[in-house]
């Protein structure tokens, strides 16, 4: 089994985050993050809709994210209901609830050995993205200015679970909605607010 793909498409999945001009350089598009980057840990509620193309079918989700930099990150779902996925760099533990209220608990471990290089890299790569991690960032995508405070993250390799990300910030710099374009056609459209700033 490819963990790193299972571990996306979960994420992206079960969690139920033109004319364009360009950055002359990074040092620009750091700038534009250089709040969240400063953030060391930080927690923000989110309400998560995905479309469903092919079924013409919408799933409605809610939840936290909480990131204690430099590397955990907890993406909790409360509603519709409980799902649980803690991140760090060797190991991905999903808890879930079911209906009959027993408690299900996955752990995957990382092998970083050369030949699963790949896999550990994707696991890497969606961490800095969650984590919106700026200087991780850059190398990973091409990232442009679609008009104010929003800005369209396309990966550098091609991806098998989406096909770009749309970021854009609020006035106060922090991330206000991230609009997801799978490579199925479906789409997940993530709303943050209320942030709670812990230095």
């Amino acid at each position: 089994m490819d963990i790193s793909r299972t571990c996306k498409l979960l994420f992206l999945t079960s969690l139920a985050w033109f004319s364009l001009s360009a950055y002359s350089n990074n040092e620009e598009i750091k700038q534009q993050f250089k709040k969240l980057n400063e953030l060391a840990n930080f927690e923000v509620a989110f309400q998560q809709t995905k479309m469903l193309k092919d079924l013409n079918f919408t799933i409605k989700s809610s939840g936290n994210l909480k990131v204690s930099k430099p590397s955990n990150i907890v993406w909790k779902v409360t509603q519709p209901s409980y799902l649980e996925v803690n991140i760090d760099p060797d190991t991905v533990t999903i808890v879930s609830k079911e209906m009959d209220g027993t408690t299900q608990k996955q752990i995957y471990k990382y092998d970083k050995r050369p030949k699963n290089a790949e896999g550990y890299s994707s696991l890497l790569n969606l961490m800095s993205l969650l984590s919106m991690n700026i200087e991780q960032l850059v190398k990973e995508y091409d990232i442009v200015e679609k008009s104010k405070k929003k800005f369209l993250f396309t990966p550098k390799l091609k991806s098998d679970v989406f096909k770009n990300i749309l970021v854009q910030l609020g006035n106060d710099n922090l991330i206000k909605r991230v609009d997801l374009q799978e490579s199925s056609g479906d789409t997940i459209n993530i709303i943050f607010q209320g942030y709670k700033i812990n230095q």
